[in-house]
C-alpha cells in the first residue's frame, strides 16, 4: 500500500482508565505519523486527522541479529540494540495477535466495548476500513474491508473472514 490516508475512529460504551487506553494505543503503532491518542474526559480520540496509514493491525519491530537471534525492539535491552546496530543486520516484525491485544486492552476497561476503525484511501487506487472490537471480558473481533478502483463491482463489500478471540478470565464491573 502507497500513500494511504485516512483516520482512526475510537467509539463504543467503554469505561475504564482513559489515560491508560490512550497510552496502550500510543505504544501500538496504529499509524505511520506522529499524531498520539488523547484521553478527553472518560473518551479516547486520535488528536488529528489525515495520518497515512492507519490501521488496526498493528505490527511489532524485530531486531535479528547476525547470529540469528530475534528480539522485539520495544523489549531489547541496549546491549541487544547495539549489537544490532553494529552489526547491520536486518529487521522484521510481527503482526499483534488477538490475544495479545485483547491482554493489553481489556484489563483496562471496567465495563462495556471500546471499537476502533481505520479508513484511508489513496486517491484513483484503493479504499479500506478496518474494524477492531475489545470487551471489558476479553472478546476480540477484527477484520477489514478493501477494494481497489479497477474492480468497483468489488467495492460494496469483500469482507475477509473475522478473527475472534474469547477469553472470560475477567468479570467487568457490574
Amino acid at each position: 500500500m502507497g500513500n494511504a490516508y485516512g483516520t482512526i475512529i475510537v467509539s463504543g460504551d467503554y469505561e475504564g482508565n482513559a489515560e491508560a487506553i490512550a497510552n496502550a494505543l500510543n505504544s501500538l503503532n496504529l499509524h505511520n505519523d506522529d499524531v498520539k491518542f488523547s484521553a478527553y474526559g472518560n473518551h479516547v480520540t486520535l488528536d488529528g486527522y489525515g495520518v497515512q496509514r492507519p490501521t488496526v493491525f498493528p505490527k511489532r519491530e524485530i531486531l535479528v541479529l547476525d547470529d540469528g537471534r530475534r528480539h522485539f525492539a520495544d523489549e531489547a535491552d541496549e546491549s541487544i540494540v547495539k549489537e544490532w546496530e553494529a552489526g547491520k543486520c536486518l529487521n522484521d516484525n510481527e503482526e499483534y495477535s488477538l490475544e495479545q491485544l485483547s491482554s493489553l486492552i481489556a484489563p483496562l476497561l471496567t465495563q462495556g466495548t471500546i471499537e476502533l476503525v481505520a479508513v484511508a484511501y489513496e486517491k484513483n487506487k484503493y479504499a479500506y476500513y478496518d474494524r477492531l472490537v475489545i470487551t471489558c471480558d476479553g472478546f476480540v473481533e477484527r477484520y477489514y474491508n478493501y477494494a481497489e478502483a479497477d474492480y468497483p463491482s468489488e467495492f460494496c463489500e469483500d469482507p475477509i473472514k473475522p478473527e475472534y478471540y474469547y477469553s472470560r478470565t475477567k468479570k467487568c464491573a457490574a
